[in-house]
């Protein structure tokens, strides 16, 4: 059976709704971005996390937009 690969977009997609939630209640941003990839990582699966992350291309880029179309108060 073939697995579709996780994309960074989709990953970072997933982490900013989870680091924006925890912004908006006044965690701090390392807090809030730990906690928000071990939400991805319980929903993905560390291999696919860690694969997504190797494998990306313009990581910080790809997460600061991810993040500013989420909560641009927050970045």
């Amino acid at each position: 059976m073939f697995a579709a690969a996780l994309s960074i977009t989709t990953l970072m997609s997933e982490v900013s709704n989870h680091y924006c939630g925890y912004r908006a209640n006044d965690m701090d941003r390392v807090k809030a971005v730990v906690l928000a990839v071990s939400h991805a990582q319980d929903k993905f699966g560390g291999s696919a996390l860690r694969e997504a992350v190797k494998e990306s291309f313009g990581l910080e880029a790809v997460a600061a937009a991810a993040a500013a179309a989420k909560c641009p108060n927050n970045i």
